[in-house]
């Protein structure tokens, strides 16, 4: 059901493949995966344009494999610029804050300040940060730290990860009772066409190779999760 509601909100949303390419962005990660997993083909189209877009990881992702540590951070952030090269973004296009992986909601005041100089720095026109209602509260916090460093003319777009109607088969409840309102988010649905991408998206994806391994152990990034990722459009909220 989940693939056939994502189909659902692609037909309906609003096609701005082609008001993207120029404008300079900024990608706000919770975790190094993210910004492939939500926005790969964006960034990839960008790069080839030769239009700016950056990455920041705002933290060190320590909780992504097994037990958490400072070398599990290590290893995601080497991931991260692997995954980077792989969708043709050079590594001096990335930023890590390192705020603890699993806290970030502890951080936000921090992490705002850091992301508004940022922003100023860049000159960015389009901020992309994870949907407002994901069900991971990191995913939460950096969507309230990327919605308060909005400057006037910036457009904010809301990548949908762990989003409740793509995950219907796994909630149980009233998790998806709430997945049914959260379609009515699709109204402001907007779409970017990733096809001559798709290849790249997959290569940075495998990139991450501890988060495949990870998720497929826990069976949450089975092929009709990672097929939808990697189809013919990446969705935002606009």
């Amino acid at each position: 059901m989940s693939a056939w509601l994502r189909s659902l909100v692609e037909t309906f949303a609003r096609d701005a493949t082609g008001e993207m390419e120029r404008r300079r962005s900024l990608v706000l990660a919770p975790h190094p995966d993210d910004e492939v997993l939500g926005c790969g083909g964006t960034i990839a189209g960008k790069v080839l344009r030769g239009t700016p877009v950056s990455v920041a990881f705002l933290t060190d992702g320590r909780r992504g494999a097994g037990a958490p540590s400072a070398e599990v951070g290590k290893l995601r952030e080497a991931e991260a610029a692997h995954a980077a090269a792989e969708l043709g973004l050079p590594s001096d296009r990335l930023t890590f804050f390192r705020f603890e992986d699993g806290r970030l909601a502890d951080h936000i005041e921090d992490a705002r300040a850091e992301v508004r100089r940022l922003i100023d720095a860049l000159q960015v026109d389009d901020l992309f940060v994870p949907y407002r209602r994901e069900y991971h509260a990191d995913h939460v916090a950096a969507w309230r730290i990327g919605s308060a460093c909005r400057r006037p003319g910036m457009r904010v777009f809301e990548y949908p990860i762990w989003y409740g109607p793509w995950l219907w088969s796994r909630l149980r409840g009233r998790a998806r009772i709430a997945a049914v309102t959260h379609l009515a988010d699709a109204r402001r649905a907007v779409k970017v066409c990733i096809l001559p991408y798709a290849e790249a998206k997959r290569r940075a994806l495998a990139a991450h190779q501890s988060q495949v391994r990870a998720f497929e152990a826990q069976g949450l990034w089975g092929t009709e999760f990672l097929g939808a990722m990697n189809g013919r459009y990446e969705v935002f909220f606009a």
